[in-house]
């Protein structure tokens, strides 16, 4: 019985997120756009995730920036971006494992915001770091995201929300191991 409730639940999970998904990509999801301080809604998901990390033996570490990091957007979604990174590195990395979020200024024409999330997990393979933000993707041998119900479509859904933002999202190797999600949103000005 208790099998049945899980698929179940896994099932209704992933049908939220193809639903989701779907209206973020059709432009049926209106994002409502407002001055956010993007380090404030960064260090209240830190604080909400702490004790999920802290159960699952895992460190989660904040390195705010020191001032305000005004972007104009969604607070809704960005913090929906924020919850799908953390997810995934509480999926991916194994107890005794490290995550560390940073947010930083890029000083470029327009300015921008760079959101870095960090961990000492496994990682990806060099050639699979493309496919990390397309639908379903699920890196080889991660029994991890099947076990705990991972429907592969987390990173599409934040690859949409940053796009529809102006903003980019892209995954790089954390040497010696690990992975590293970058989220780059234009500052507001």
């Amino acid at each position: 019985m208790r099998g049945v409730l899980e698929e179940s639940r896994r099932l209704d999970r992933l049908i939220r997120d193809l639903f989701e998904l779907a209206r973020l990509e059709a432009g049926a999801a209106p994002l409502s756009r407002e001055p956010i301080d993007w380090a404030a809604l960064c260090a209240n998901t830190v604080e909400r995730f702490q004790p999920r990390f802290r159960n699952a033996g895992l460190t989660l570490r904040w390195m705010a920036p020191p001032s305000e990091a005004p972007i104009d957007a969604d607070g809704h979604r960005m913090e929906q971006v924020l919850e799908n990174l953390l997810g995934n590195a509480l999926r991916y990395v194994p107890s005794g494992g490290t995550v560390e979020l940073s947010l930083s200024r890029v000083e470029a024409s327009p300015a921008r915001w760079r959101l870095e999330a960090s961990d000492d997990g496994p990682g990806l393979p060099a050639e699979e770091l493309p496919r990390v933000f397309q639908r379903f993707y699920r890196a080889s041998g991660s029994r991890a995201a099947r076990e705990s119900g991972g429907s592969g479509l987390g990173l599409a859904i934040v690859r949409e929300i940053v796009e529809r933002h102006g903003g980019t999202v892209s995954a790089r190797t954390r040497e010696p191991h690990g992975l590293v999600m970058v989220v780059e949103m234009p500052a507001a000005t």
